[in-house]
C-alpha cells in the first residue's frame, strides 16, 4: 500500500521508524537534513524491503540499481551524479531526494526509495539523461542501462594542424560545428564574436591553430574569459595553450617566455609515465599512472600551477637543457565554467590511456 503523508505526518514517521539517507523537503533541521542516527534504527522484514507502519498505512523503502553509458553506448560512465526525486503527496513538490554517483563500471545504487514511480536524472558535465523507475513492495529494482544524451549540448570545434579532438567526439557519438582554424580567419571571426560563442556550451581549440588571431588577442582573450566565467567550457591542447595564457595569465606558468606566442614550445619527444591525480580519470584507466607518448619535439610545457588551478595529471617533462619535475600535463580552472589545458592530444601516436583520458575530459566538460 502506498502511503502519501503530509509533511507533518512524514516527520512523525521518520521519528517513529527511522529515516534513510534521503532528505525530506520542508522538514529538514538546521543542518539541512535529518540524521538517521538520532532517530533510531530502520525496521525491516524477512522479504528484504524496509517498511514502517503508521495507523495501518505502510511506506516501503526499496532500492534501484542501474548502469549509465556515454552517448554512443560504447563507454560506461564514471562519476556521473544520479538523483531520484519523489513527490509523495502528488502536489508537484519534491518530498524525497536521493543522490549517488556511478562507479568505475558505470553502476549506481539508490537506497531508501519509497514505493511508486519516480524520476531519475543523471548528469555528467554538460550531458544528462532522465528516465522513470518504479519500486513496489520495498524490493530492489534493476533499471535498464541508460545512455547520456548530447542532443541539447552545443559544441564548437576549431580545427588545428596537429590535433583532431573531433575524432574523439565522433567516437562518443557527439555532434559539433567545425570552424576552420588551421588557416584563414574563420576562427578569428568566431572568437571575436562573443554572442556567437555564447551559443555554445563547449568550445574546443585544437593544437595548431593559425596565429592570425594574435592581432585580435585582447578582444579574444576577454571573450574567452567572459565566456568561461559565464559557465561555458573551453578546452585547449598543446600549441593552443596561448588562448589559455592570454585569458588567464596567472593561472598556469609556462616554461620560457610564456607571454610571447610560441615561447613555451620547449618539450622534447619522450614517453612519460604520468601520475593521474583526478579520481575519475584514475577510475577510467583503472590506475593512478598513465602512459603518455610525446613523439614530437616542441610541445608546450607548464612549469607550475597557481592556487586557482587544479592539476589533473603531472609528470617529469624533458625540455631543452633541463627536466621540469612534476610538470602539470593537464590542468584546469573553474571560474564559473571550465578552462582546461592538456599538453597531450589526439594524434596518431596516442596511447590507449591518452584516448581514455581525452574521453573522460570531454564527458566532464
Amino acid at each position: 500500500m502506498r502511503f502519501t503523508p503530509s509533511a507533518v505526518s512524514l516527520a512523525m514517521l521518520c521519528v517513529a521508524a527511522g529515516c534513510t539517507e534521503y532528505s525530506v523537503k520542508g522538514i529538514d533541521d538546521e543542518q539541512g537534513g535529518i540524521d538517521s542516527e538520532d532517530v533510531g534504527e530502520d525496521s525491516g522484514d524477512e522479504g528484504g524491503g524496509d517498511d514502517s507502519e503508521v495507523d495501518g498505512d505502510v511506506i516501503y523503502e526499496g532500492s534501484v540499481t542501474g548502469r549509465i553509458c556515454d552517448p554512443s553506448g560504447g563507454l560506461w560512465i564514471v562519476g556521473a551524479t544520479v538523483t531520484l526525486t519523489a513527490d509523495l503527496n502528488g502536489d508537484g513538490t519534491t518530498d524525497v531526494e536521493i543522490t549517488t554517483t556511478t562507479d568505475a563500471d558505470g553502476y549506481y545504487t539508490l537506497t531508501g526509495v519509497p514505493d511508486g514511480t519516480w524520476l531519475v536524472r543523471v548528469e555528467k558535465g554538460s550531458f544528462s539523461v532522465e528516465f522513470e523507475v518504479t519500486v513496489a513492495g520495498g524490493n530492489t529494482e534493476t533499471a535498464e542501462a541508460e545512455c547520456l544524451t548530447s542532443e541539447d549540448v552545443k559544441i564548437a570545434v576549431v580545427s588545428g594542424m596537429y590535433d583532431s579532438i573531433e575524432v574523439v567526439l565522433d567516437k562518443l557519438g557527439m555532434k559539433y560545428d567545425l570552424i576552420r582554424g588551421e588557416s584563414g580567419n574563420q576562427h578569428t571571426a568566431f572568437l571575436k564574436d562573443s554572442a556567437r560563442m555564447a551559443e555554445y556550451d563547449i568550445i574546443f581549440l585544437n593544437c595548431g591553430i593559425s596565429e592570425s588571431w594574435i592581432g585580435d588577442k585582447a578582444t579574444i582573450a576577454a571573450n574567452i574569459a567572459a565566456y568561461t566565467k559565464d559557465g561555458g567550457s573551453v578546452y585547449t591542447s598543446d600549441w593552443a595553450y596561448y588562448f589559455f595564457e592570454s585569458a588567464y595569465p596567472n593561472a598556469l606558468d609556462f616554461q620560457g617566455e610564456d607571454k610571447t606566442y610560441g615561447g613555451a614550445y620547449l618539450g622534447m619527444a619522450s614517453k612519460i609515465n604520468a601520475t593521474v591525480l583526478d579520481a575519475d580519470m584514475q577510475a577510467v584507466i583503472g590506475a593512478s599512472t598513465a602512459d603518455l607518448n610525446y613523439d614530437l619535439d616542441a610541445w608546450a610545457v607548464v612549469t607550475s600551477a597557481s592556487s586557482s588551478a587544479t592539476v589533473l595529471i603531472e609528470g617529469d617533462a624533458r625540455t631543452w637543457g633541463s627536466t621540469v619535475k612534476k610538470s602539470p600535463l593537464a590542468a584546469e580552472i573553474r571560474p564559473g565554467g571550465r578552462m582546461i589545458y592538456t599538453s597531450f592530444h589526439n594524434e596518431q601516436q596516442a596511447t590507449v590511456h591518452m584516448d581514455l583520458l581525452l574521453m573522460e575530459i570531454i564527458l566532464s566538460l
